[in-house]
């Protein structure tokens, strides 16, 4: 029950502040509302904007100063209660659901786990005269009290005065009425779940596609080594720490990660560790330094506090970490296509095969094996047979089929989808606005690999039924209401102190972020998943393979990694669904059958066309020259780092990447800009000549793949 205004309940201290302004989390939630601020009405948490234009227009709630005891003074504004009578106070009306609402009494709902908060210490009430008393009853009355606490000199959390110009100023009275309001932010309400019977036991192969492009040396911020910092930061730490958690609990065979030979050059070159210790160093006193705009700044603080930790429990070393997982069994790693080329556009084999070479090469380097299977980007695919380039055409009257190319390095699987059965469009293409239950699994369904034509290489297929339900823009997880949103940031902080809230809101209609409810969502998504999985038809005793963009858990969806932890912690060995791994699979020699795909890929309209329209035809064309200048400069011999260095600037200039980022709209500039410079400077190694022995200083900076040989574009033929 809350206490009456202008009182203390009797035996409880106000919360207290610290030197730094910042009182107890748990005093503060569980002080009554007349320690703190007046109690609001239930509403929308204001925007930014909003409380500005309070600010501005003068338009804020009256604050009643903080009282030592039960016979305080009233405000002068206000009736004094008489003993025996009752006065009614009047209630202000609020035309507007930002601003705090009437002092009046009403139900409280539950609230929330507390949340770590800046609290606000209110300046002492002036001394009031008190009503007569005996000088006796007074003396004993004084006698019995506990001291009262000094006052403080005045508010503590307000906002700087040496605060950034044009930075985001919230003021204390904005900042309580932000955190009165959140216990009153009821998640939103969860669509009823269709429990369905649980079929026969079947395996649930989760492949999760680790990729970035080579940024180092190449920008900071809004492109560049940022990004390669806030993926180790919120996608990798935490997924491998998971991955770790259950590894020590015994599990085995968790997930596959595919680990791109350009992300893994990245993550093994000595810069990134100063890079991701700037960044949760540079980010955590972000946080600090915004404790007095948002109660959410401390919250993010100790995130990040709590990823550093991870981060030095790893010795800043992530494919030592990786490679420990995999040694123990929890996870099995596989590559990709070095830069991430694109296969099947790529204008010549001798580009494919290069690509390939690289990254088995340094899959071996830095896990000590060989791998076993290979994400192909884009999961895009071409059978054997003529070939022709459709912007350039470039043509060969026999091309080898991408299963070809892959067995010629020793890999058994790869991932496809599986609308390539059919030459279709893809059942479930990335960014598609179906809705889960719209979803049908074309030609299928597919519980078990197939051998890819008469290859030794077996194609896992991706199953769209449960693959929507994380991918889809209409009622896939990532898009609940209680998550964090990805887009809005506050200034200039950075930090996200906002949820989805609903599907098509404003950005200024953003709620306030609530961490505790938000990993509560993602739990109950994880068990509805396993249900899922557990009765999809046509499944009893196969396998569905989920492959994902690493980068969505944790980086995108910011919950991801709690949902995986969760599922993979339920697909225990003797349940309904157990976690496996392709490799594994392929171990218990399944009797397979084979299949012919169609060309295509994961990408929207199942074909080339993210990465091949009007606005990347250029891009090809380019390719093209480049391609042709590299290989016959290399032909002839040369000093080894010269030849390295023509070829590593070759496969930068291929990275499907820079198309991809034209056609989405996302950092275009940065993506013209690096695919020219790397044009630029490959054409300036050809001009210095093989016998060139003085090299730009760019040269030992930009180089992925130091160990890279001409021979690795030969067929086992030649």
């Amino acid at each position: 029950m809350t206490a009456a205004r202008g009182a203390r309940r009797p035996g409880k201290k106000p919360a207290r502040a610290d030197e730094n302004g910042l009182g107890s989390a748990t005093e503060a939630a569980e002080a009554p509302a007349s320690e703190t601020a007046p109690r609001p009405k239930r509403g929308r948490v204001a925007a930014a904007g909003a409380a500005k234009r309070r600010v501005a227009t003068g338009r804020t709630s009256k604050e009643k100063p903080g009282a030592e005891g039960a016979d305080a003074a009233p405000k002068t504004d206000e009736k004094v209660e008489k003993p025996g009578k009752k006065v009614k106070k009047p209630e202000k009306k609020v035309s507007k659901p930002a601003q705090p609402a009437a002092r009046g009494r009403r139900k409280r709902s539950a609230p929330a786990a507390p949340l770590p908060v800046a609290t606000v210490a209110e300046p002492a009430a002036p001394p009031a005269t008190p009503p007569a008393v005996p000088a006796a009853a007074a003396a004993e009355a004084a006698a019995q009290a506990p001291p009262a606490p000094p006052p403080p000199a005045g508010p503590v959390l307000t906002t700087p005065v040496d605060s950034p110009p044009g930075g985001e100023r919230i003021g204390r009275e904005e900042i309580l009425f932000q955190f009165q309001q959140r216990p009153l932010l009821e998640p939103p309400v969860a669509p009823p779940v269709e429990r369905r019977p649980a079929g026969a036991p079947r395996r649930l192969a989760f492949v999760l596609h680790a990729h970035l492009p080579w940024v180092l040396g190449h920008g900071t911020w809004p492109h560049g080594e940022d990004w390669l910092a806030e993926a180790v930061a919120h996608c990798y730490l935490p997924t491998f720490d998971a991955f770790r958690r259950l590894a020590d609990r015994g599990r085995r065979h968790l997930a596959t990660v595919s680990v791109t030979p350009v992300l893994g050059a990245m993550l093994a070159d000595p810069r990134t560790e100063r890079l991701v210790d700037r960044y949760l160093a540079e980010r955590a006193e972000a946080a600090w330094e915004s404790r007095r705009r948002h109660p959410l700044a401390l919250w993010w603080r100790g995130e990040y506090e709590r990823l550093r930790a991870v981060w030095e429990s790893f010795d800043k070393n992530l494919i030592h970490a990786l490679t420990d997982l995999s040694d123990r069994g929890a996870i099995e790693l596989s590559t990709s296509a070095g830069t991430h080329v694109y296969l099947p556009l790529a204008h010549s084999t001798k580009l494919a095969r290069l690509a390939l070479r690289a990254g088995r090469e340094a899959h071996r380097e830095w896990f000590g094996v060989d791998p076993r299977g290979c994400w192909m980007p884009e999961c895009a695919y071409r059978p054997g047979g003529p070939w022709r380039h459709p912007v350039t055409g470039a043509s060969e009257e026999d091309r080898p089929g991408n299963e070809e190319l892959l067995a010629e390095q020793g890999l058994q699987w790869t991932v496809l989808d599986a609308h390539l059965l059919r030459a279709g469009d893809p059942a479930f293409p990335y960014g598609s606005d179906l809705a889960p239950d719209e979803v049908v699994e074309p030609g299928g369904p597919h519980p078990r690999p197939y051998w890819i034509r008469q290859s030794p290489v077996a194609a896992f297929l991706r199953d769209a039924r449960s693959a929507a339900q994380v991918w889809s823009r209409q009622g896939g997880y990532p898009g609940d209401g209680a998550f964090l949103d990805f887009h809005k940031r506050h200034w200039p902080s950075g930090l996200r102190f906002w949820r989805v809230t609903e599907a098509e809101v404003d950005l200024a209609d953003k709620l306030v972020y609530w961490p505790e409810p938000a990993r509560a969502r993602a739990q109950e998504q994880a068990e509805h998943f396993l249900e899922l999985v557990a009765g999809l038809d046509g499944m009893a005793g196969g396998v569905a393979c989920a492959p994902f963009d690493m980068e969505l858990f944790g980086h995108w969806w910011f919950e991801g990694p709690i949902w995986l932890e969760r599922v993979l912690e339920l697909a225990a060995p003797g349940g309904t669904v157990e976690a496996t791994t392709p490799a594994r699979e392929l171990d218990a020699r399944p009797a397979l059958r084979r299949a012919f795909f169609a060309e295509g890929s994961w990408g929207a309209g199942g074909d080339h066309r993210v990465w091949v329209n009007p606005d990347t035809e250029w891009f090809w064309r380019e390719l093209a020259d480049l391609e042709r200048q590299a290989f016959a400069a290399v032909r002839w011999g040369g000093a080894r780092k010269w030849r390295r260095a023509v070829l590593n600037q070759l496969l930068l200039a291929a990275a499907s990447d820079w198309p991809f980022l034209v056609t989405m709209g996302t950092g275009r500039d940065y993506a013209e800009q690096r695919f020219r410079e790397h044009a630029a400077r490959l054409r300036e190694l050809v001009a210095l000549g093989p016998r060139s022995r003085a090299f730009p200083a760019w040269v030992d900076l930009d180089l992925p793949f130091p160990e890279i040989e001409a021979e690795w574009t030969r067929s086992p033929e030649e």
